[in-house]
């Protein structure tokens, strides 16, 4: 069995560096033998520089629904394979959208709508993404974090350069099945997550969900 491994190194602590940025420490069995890759929720977000580099800087945007991070241990040859597609199940709150345009003469823009929740309808004013329309080609998008499990439903629409918006074109709908970790509980003042209290031998455990 050869490279990239998923076990042999833990991740030992993360923390917030900026509102975006997360260093995430780990340790690893593998001396100095393999770089390592780390992925959030299955996108290849960053690769250690050297095989003896026990820490790693990600670029993450903050979700209240938790997202799966994973550490690999990759051959120095393949530091910049992205290995995303082969990671095992997960709850994973980020979906890829793929999609082909043909025919299209007049687009400059071509925006991604979606629902605000899980089974929703697509809210035209929910824009999720908006990318350039260059040629008729095949186009991708990994969305941002999606708050909940269940099928989201999408619209991909061209728009022109019409004054003063542009006018949209005819939507194409699609779906997609998202199985998220559900949120933490919020934080109180003295920065527990838990008010405990025992009556009569029974314990009662009280907290705030995070929406």
């Amino acid at each position: 069995m050869t490279a990239p491994y998923t076990g042999g190194h833990a991740i030992t602590s993360m923390h917030w560096e900026e509102p975006q940025t997360l260093r995430v420490v780990f340790t690893s069995t593998y001396s100095d033998a393999y770089q390592y890759q780390l992925y959030i929720n299955r996108t290849l977000n960053a690769v250690t520089e050297n095989t003896t580099d026990r820490s790693l800087l990600a670029y993450i945007q903050p979700s209240d629904w938790p997202q799966e991070i994973q550490l690999l241990a990759v051959d120095p040859t393949a530091a910049g394979t992205d290995y995303g597609s082969s990671l095992p199940p997960r709850p994973y709150n980020q979906v890829k959208l793929q999609w082909t345009t043909s025919g299209w003469t007049d687009a400059e823009l071509i925006e991604v709508t979606a629902g605000a929740e899980p089974g929703g309808a697509v809210d035209d004013t929910n824009v999720i993404h908006r990318v350039q329309f260059d040629t008729n080609r095949a186009y991708e998008l990994i969305t941002d974090p999606l708050p909940g499990t269940g099928t989201w439903n999408f619209e991909i629409t061209g728009r022109d350069d019409t004054d003063p918006d542009g006018n949209r074109g005819t939507a194409a709908s699609t779906s997609a099945s998202v199985y998220a970790h559900p949120p933490d509980v919020v934080y109180q003042d003295d920065g527990t997550r838990f008010s405990l209290s025992v009556v009569s031998a029974e314990l009662t455990v009280e907290f705030e969900e995070s929406l």
